[in-house]
């Protein structure tokens, strides 16, 4: 599908592709930064662009063996973990459990274990993070691309003039 698309509609979806950002893919893919969040929308609009990116989704999602339900079981790991999970306190001392015996689940949510000033040092994935990225996944969140995708075709239109000439004051 790609001889279909130009060079910076390409460009844009590889860029799209890193982060999910439509107005960030933009900018990188050469447009500017003033109407790079317009841009980034109509090009998500584009039935062309919106297939290759989800052709890409799906060729990356069986190259790595991932579906959605398996990264957010991830991170539904990493937003429970506790760190009594990794560590016993008995009142005066921590000591590390024996993580030969911490389940893979458990040991997905330890971003690094380093030796610090005062003894080794466990440091656990963001839970608020993984949270985030939980509720955008299962649709727990409203986005403003939600609310523009729900208007009328003329008020987008009247909304994206109107930004247009603001931008160009």
């Amino acid at each position: 599908m790609k001889g279909n698309l130009n060079k910076k509609q390409s460009l844009f979806i590889e860029e799209y592709l890193k982060d999910m950002n439509a107005t960030q893919a933009a900018m990188r893919a050469g447009y500017s930064e003033k109407t790079a969040m317009v841009q980034g929308h109509q090009l998500l609009k584009k039935t062309l662009v919106s297939e290759e990116i989800k052709r890409l989704q799906a060729e990356r999602s069986d190259r790595l063996q991932l579906d959605t339900d398996a990264v957010v079981a991830n991170l539904a790991n990493i937003a429970g973990a506790v760190i009594s999970d990794f560590v016993d306190f008995d009142g005066t001392s921590l000591k590390f459990k024996d993580f030969n015996t911490l389940s893979r689940e458990k040991l997905a949510a330890v971003e690094s274990i380093k030796q610090g000033r005062f003894g080794l040092e466990i440091k656990l994935y963001n839970k608020i993070h993984a949270s985030d990225l939980i509720l955008k996944a299962i649709g727990g969140y409203i986005t403003s691309s939600d609310i523009i995708d729900k208007l009328p075709p003329e008020r987008l239109n009247n909304l994206v003039d109107e930004l247009m000439q603001k931008l160009n004051r």
